[in-house]
């Protein structure tokens, strides 16, 4: 279906980036080195990706940490809500 969806609902031009590794490199530069509240956000983000995939069970290393989907979430809407207070 992946492939299908290309051929059909893609423009041609974005098809072919022949400068798009610069264009990357030049907005990164943009904007700037990582500031404190992205670093919380990955942070999180990792925090969430660990707990989440100890609910599926999915990694022998994740399996000891397994929780509900939706407290996963909820630990997630915690931890973003708690640096606003």
């Amino acid at each position: 279906m992946p492939l299908v969806l290309y051929f059909v609902c893609s423009a041609r031009k974005s098809k072919k980036r022949p400068n798009a590794a610069q264009f990357a490199k030049d907005r990164l530069k943009e904007h700037g080195p990582m500031n404190p509240r992205r670093k919380i956000m990955l942070a999180i983000f990792a925090v969430l990706l660990i707990l989440w995939a100890g609910t599926a069970g999915a990694c022998c290393w994740a399996r000891p940490l397994r929780s509900n989907p939706t407290a996963t979430a909820f630990i997630g809407l915690s931890l973003l809500l708690l640096p606003a207070c």
